[in-house]
């Protein structure tokens, strides 16, 4: 009968040894590396994640690539380092005569004498009979798995990322509070859980361009039941609020928007001046003096607060050549309808409940946003509670491209500043209501010119992930340490009780001709039996 060969376990037949085999993970490996480059050259930011780091079949390559990991890994743990437990003992002469690294010296004594000598310089030891294996830096065959382990853990961390990863952006000038973000392919703003406020952005210049040489952001933080919390966010400086990190993106000038440039001086005490810029809603410290602040208001025309220790001490206004008051009309829907996605619509084309979305800008900003009603039982909806305006539809005239809309601007509190008739995505200017006189005081506050107004744009991100990525960096560096620093050097011995030698053979990760210094003392030891011996353990 033909001889058998015997038969393999069933993890190294296929398609099993495809889940830990070195070419397809070296494959994988590649793919990922191809896939990354690729991302990196993709911009902006959101399009890379969209194509490729949040993608599904990226998702899947480091799902597959963490499989191959895990599997090679405990390939080797299973059949090589757990054997490894056993000794091997070396019981062929020729093993010894032939080795790379070996030695031998006369030695009259018995294998446990060799063992105590080996356990002396830290190696564990096994014997029987003249024959010995010794071992050093076990533990050191464990740094690959658990380097592997650590980068196993990393892969899934970045697979989970695409899926429990939150990033969005917020657009501020200067003063302007918001606590929504906006998010890639979500239509509503979505809440932050925190508000935060721009209370300056400096932005400069390289010289003779329009190349930015640094563009700094000022928040302030709040928290319902704690208090506010100021921070400085820069390219490479984040703000952490409530778990949320907040980054330097990028800067935009508002068109048709611009911050004041203005002078501020005492007329007793300090006949100089000094020159603030300000965004209409701002307030910002006096340079030079303490607890004295300066605020504008958005009102038309803007109107200044000078507050100390934050209490007002004098008013006034910078006059009508400070601001615009502007009306655009944005959208007409003649009979409207907020539909299933939240987006406003009509139902028909009649004039069943017309409705018009304005926008009111002053000073550059928008202060207004909202829907008019022509209804008289829908224009109870209107009013926002602390709006400075208060707009009114009054009427509709003409059809459809030709039609007109009549809207009246009352200042809150104020006379009415009159009616003004647009058409669809017309904007028109409103008089400004006559400025109030200045309150006395010694303060001076003078309007110099308008200049351009900027936007810090802040990229808001939160990734629960990001521990476990991090944790398995921090094992897979253990098992760098681990294995760096715990050396694995086996030793075998003979002990030649006819010709009176003791033979020896060792292996090194690094081959070598040499035994290394531990066994050399050793043998120095065992050749020199007037040495004190150490105190030996029990041997194996």
């Amino acid at each position: 009968m033909a001889n058998q060969s015997p038969s393999r376990p069933f993890w190294t037949e296929p398609p099993f040894r495809y889940f830990y085999s070195l070419r397809v993970g070296l494959v994988l490996l590649a793919l990922l590396a191809v896939a990354s480059t690729i991302g990196t050259m993709i911009s902006p930011l959101e399009r890379a994640q969209q194509l490729v780091f949040y993608s599904l079949w990226y998702r899947w390559l480091l799902v597959l690539m963490a499989v191959n990991v895990s599997a090679a890994t405990v390939f080797t743990v299973f059949t090589k380092i757990l054997p490894s437990y056993k000794p091997r003992f070396a019981q062929d002469p020729r093993f010894y005569e032939t080795a790379a690294c070996r030695g031998q010296i006369n030695y009259a004594g018995t294998a446990e004498g060799v063992a105590a000598a080996l356990r002396g310089e830290g190696f564990r030891t096994y014997h029987e009979g003249p024959y010995g294996y010794a071992i050093h830096g076990r533990l050191g065959r464990w740094g690959a798995p658990v380097s592997h382990l650590g980068v196993v853990i990393l892969l899934l961390g970045g697979f989970a990322s695409a899926w429990v990863a939150r990033e969005g952006q917020i657009t501020l000038v200067e003063g302007q509070t918001t606590d929504h973000m906006e998010m890639q392919g979500v239509s509503q703003p979505v809440p932050l859980g925190f508000t935060i406020r721009c209370d300056d952005f400096d932005t400069a210049f390289f010289p003779r361009t329009q190349t930015p040489s640094r563009f700094t952001s000022y928040l302030t933080a709040f928290v319902a039941g704690q208090p506010p919390r100021a921070g400085v966010v820069e390219v490479n400086q984040a703000m952490v609020v409530q778990g949320w990190k907040l980054h330097q993106a990028s800067y935009q000038e508002m068109e048709g928007m611009s911050r004041y440039r203005v002078a501020v001086g005492v007329t007793a005490s300090r006949p100089t001046t000094v020159t603030l810029e300000l965004t209409p809603g701002q307030s910002r410290p006096v340079p030079g003096q303490n607890g004295v602040d300066l605020s504008l208001s958005t009102a038309i025309p803007s109107r200044w607060t000078i507050s100390r220790d934050g209490k007002a001490i004098q008013e006034g206004s910078l006059g009508a050549s400070a601001g615009k008051l502007l009306l655009t009309a944005d959208q007409f829907e003649p009979d409207f309808v907020i539909g299933a996605d939240r987006t406003a619509g009509s139902r028909s084309q009649e004039l069943n409940n017309p409705a018009l979305h304005v926008t009111l800008i002053a000073n550059g900003q928008r202060i207004l946003s909202q829907w008019l009603f022509g209804r008289e039982d829908m224009k109870s909806m209107v009013h926002q509670a602390g709006a400075p305006y208060e707009l009114e539809l009054k009427g509709i005239q003409g059809e459809g491209a030709a039609r007109r809309f009549v809207v009246s601007v009352t200042p809150a509190g104020g006379p009415p500043l009159g009616q003004v008739t647009l058409a669809l995505n017309q904007t028109a200017a409103l008089a400004p209501p006559p400025a109030a006189a200045a309150a006395a005081g010694p303060w001076r506050v003078r309007f110099v010119q308008t200049v351009p107004l900027y936007a810090t744009v802040l990229t808001v991100s939160r990734n629960p992930a990001l521990p476990v990525v991090y944790g398995g960096c921090l094992v897979m560096m253990i098992g760098l340490v681990i294995a760096f620093f715990n050396r694995r050097r086996e030793v075998w011995y003979w002990v030649d009780s006819r010709r009176g030698r003791l033979r020896l053979a060792a292996a090194y990760p690094q081959p070598r001709e040499q035994l290394d210094r531990a066994t050399s003392r050793a043998l120095e030891r065992l050749s020199n039996p007037t040495q004190s011996p150490p105190s030996p353990e029990k041997s194996e």
